[in-house]
């Protein structure tokens, strides 16, 4: 009997694990308990021989096999220290569901709570509950550092003195390359935000800026007043229409199925068990400013899935940069939240606030993904959590201008650097958007001609990382300062 290929059964196995991961999401009713099964069950992966047979086939590989061996290997060690962390993350998890703070013998869990302090209008009363919520926080210090614990360990049994050089290994891009660039995007973004920061205060919150605190940002950006712009179940069909309108079959030839869930107010879900033949969006009663953004996120990675040409190697259409997904994601998003799509297709006029809130929103949370990322990186970097919540709380500072408590590193510790998936995914976006603009005219939302842009884009977009599509599209090379000087420009 012949031998196994290594190669080819550690293949086999990424692309069968990849598609249990799509159908555990899709498995609503199991929910998370479904998804660590499917990772207990490929835990063993990861292993020294694995890893040796991959550096082995990387060193021969042709330059045009390269990128799906990186890709595989990423995945190898990512699945393992995923399997790794898991049980330090269940525990975490479990001990989340069961923090609850009490404010005037009103006990609130920790989702409750935070929904208490964005629907406040009593500063006095977000305050307290805020409060609550901190002193309760340090019960998470000690899961928490198990699990910086475990993926120490992890690192350094895979010949990597710190979590950040493996996640160098990891990652398409190297974190060490970011803290300056993204340290000039807070400098360059700075008088902005503050204008903005100071009018949107003193219209809504009556607080001089230098006392705001997180609280006082979750009421900040309540978006109240612009729910109605989104009723309960017009988005989905709006998205629908406007992607025919640009020449985009929603159903991408049956590849894609929308699933409507019309009894359920829950977040929409796509999930591709099967790239680009089985892609599977599932879609809730979405309304509201948030409610709407997911939805569209949710379609735009659908979209991406099952438009991908089949002429890309399997290997990459399941393992092909995340950045690039998420792009496609945050264009929609953006897209739904753009003035002219409102009136396009909901019949929606926007008031005169409206263009200023959306981009202190965008310009916020930008900074505060820019300041997550930095403490994540400081963390992996000096592979410790001393001072871990005066650091946290510092960069919050410096980047959002708002008084974090140091204690909230215990929610924000973004171990697996999705910050910079997101960061990268927010600069192609916003390169997509520019090229649709470019060649398709201001209203490229209802334009026919948009339609051939996305589905070239779709279809080679996982064959390439977020950096090159972005230069592709406009003939320019993206980074963060390039993506805050286009947004700067925006706002003039």
């Amino acid at each position: 009997m012949a031998a196994t290929d290594p190669l080819a059964a550690l293949r086999a196995a990424c692309l069968a694990a990849q598609r249990d991961f799509a159908r555990a999401a899709l498995d609503l009713a199991a929910g998370e308990s479904r998804s660590a099964e499917v990772l207990r069950h490929y835990a063993g992966v990861c292993s020294p021989q694995t890893l040796a047979v991959l550096e082995e086939a990387m060193h021969t590989a042709s330059s045009e096999r390269q990128r799906e061996l990186r890709c595989l290997r990423a995945w190898v060690l990512e699945t393992g220290l995923r399997a790794a962390l898991l049980p330090h993350q269940e525990a975490l998890r479990e001990q989340q569901r069961a923090l609850y703070c009490e404010v005037d013998e009103e006990p609130l869990s920790l989702p409750a709570a935070f929904a208490a302090m964005a629907g406040e209008s009593r500063r006095e009363r977000r305050a307290a509950i805020e409060a609550a919520l901190v002193e309760r926080l340090d019960t998470l210090a000690a899961p928490v550092a198990e699990a910086f614990a475990a993926l120490q360990g992890y690192a350094r049994q895979h010949g990597f003195a710190t979590p950040a050089a493996l996640w160098a290994a990891i990652l398409p891009v190297d974190p060490a390359a970011l803290p300056d660039v993204l340290s000039q995007t807070l400098k360059d973004t700075e008088d902005v935000y503050l204008d903005l920061l100071a009018w949107a205060v003193r219209r809504r919150l009556g607080v001089p800026l230098g006392q705001l605190r997180r609280h006082d940002v979750l009421a900040l950006f309540s978006f109240a007043e612009y729910h109605h712009y989104y009723q309960p179940g017009s988005v989905l069909p709006a998205l629908q229409a406007s992607l025919r309108a640009m020449g985009i079959d929603p159903a991408a030839a049956g590849r894609l199925h929308w699933q409507f869930q019309r009894e359920q107010p829950g977040p929409a879900l796509a999930a591709a068990p099967a790239v680009p033949q089985e892609v599977v969006l599932v879609c809730g009663q979405a309304g509201g400013v948030k409610g709407a953004e997911r939805a569209a996120a949710a379609c735009g990675r659908a979209l991406l899935w099952a438009y991908t040409s089949e002429e890309v190697p399997e290997l990459l259409r399941v393992l092909g940069d995340a950045a690039v997904v998420e792009g496609s994601a945050v264009w929609l998003a953006n897209t739904v939240a753009h003035p002219g799509w409102l009136r396009a297709y909901l019949g929606v006029r926007v008031d005169g606030s409206y263009e200023a809130w959306r981009q202190l929103d965008t310009l916020y949370r930008l900074r505060r993904e820019i300041a997550r990322l930095l403490f994540a990186h400081h963390l992996a970097t000096q592979d410790t959590l001393q001072e871990a919540a005066d650091i946290y709380r510092d960069l919050l500072m410096e980047a959002c201008r708002v008084a974090y408590a140091g204690a909230y590193y215990v929610l924000d510790w973004d171990w697996a650097y999705t910050t910079l998936t997101a960061l990268r995914a927010r600069i192609l976006a916003r390169a997509l958007e520019t090229a649709l603009r470019q060649q398709c005219g201001d209203d490229w939302y209802r334009n026919p001609d948009s339609g051939a842009l996305l589905r070239e884009f779709w279809g080679k977009a996982l064959a390439e990382s977020a950096e090159t599509l972005s230069q592709d599209l406009t003939g320019t090379a993206w980074d963060a300062l390039t993506l805050a000087r286009s947004l700067l420009a925006e706002g003039r």
